[in-house]
């Protein structure tokens, strides 16, 4: 499912920094910001996607791994209910606005729904670009 909760992205950011023994400083250094501000995004887990993308692209994982929680098969799924034809064309709604048919979505297609817009259309531009 996807969560683009702040404590779960430092988690995994951390847990990637610690097993590759990389410190936050290395991070800072390839970020170039300076370490207290590494440290403090870090800690926050508020990082900006472009940094999220820079983070990924060092450790050689999926920046949607970290943001949202999801691996690339998770996405072709979502590919798969957004285009399938009881599927939204335009998902660019809140959980709220289609309260009654959640209980026949996937948890997957349920959280999608449930992100903000930016989040959401990041998603499908990153679907088109693939072409899934």
């Amino acid at each position: 499912m996807f969560s683009n909760d702040a404590e779960q992205i430092r988690e995994r950011i951390r847990d990637y920094r610690r097993s590759g023994k990389v410190t936050q400083q290395d991070l800072a250094i390839y970020l170039n910001i300076n370490r207290g501000s590494y440290q403090n995004r870090e800690a926050s887990g508020n990082f900006e996607w472009e940094q999220i993308e820079a983070i990924a692209d060092f450790f050689d994982v999926s920046p949607y791994f970290i943001q949202y929680g999801v691996e690339e098969e998770e996405i072709k799924q979502l590919a798969k209910m957004l285009n399938h034809p009881g599927g939204l064309r335009q998902p660019m709604y809140t959980i709220f606005d289609d309260i009654n048919s959640l209980k026949e979505l996937p948890a997957l297609y349920a959280s999608f729904l449930n992100m903000d817009d930016d989040d959401q259309k990041r998603i499908i531009r990153h679907i088109k670009a693939q072409n899934y």
